[in-house]
């Protein structure tokens, strides 16, 4: 997107589109992994999706980064990153 952005005006208006659509798929399934993986260890809630469908659109980032506490069970948040 930021190649796009930089080469606008020489490049062709498809390969901007195409360019365009790629950074919204990438965009868009790094959405729904962050949704499906950002988790409590202990209970599995999904802390990711619970800060951006219930925080408020100027309020999730900052819920999500000072968490300490799972919501759900109570378990301390481990800050070392564990894929599950």
């Amino acid at each position: 997107m930021i190649y796009g952005a930089l080469n606008i005006k020489e490049m062709p208006a498809e390969l901007f589109l195409v360019n365009l659509g790629g950074s919204s798929i990438i965009g868009l399934l790094g959405f729904v992994f962050a949704c499906a993986n950002i988790k409590c260890p202990e209970c599995g809630a999904k802390w990711f999706w619970l800060a951006v469908s219930e925080k408020g659109f100027r309020k999730w980032l900052f819920w999500l980064i000072s968490l300490e506490v799972c919501p759900d069970c109570g378990e301390p948040k481990n800050d070392s990153f564990e894929s599950t």
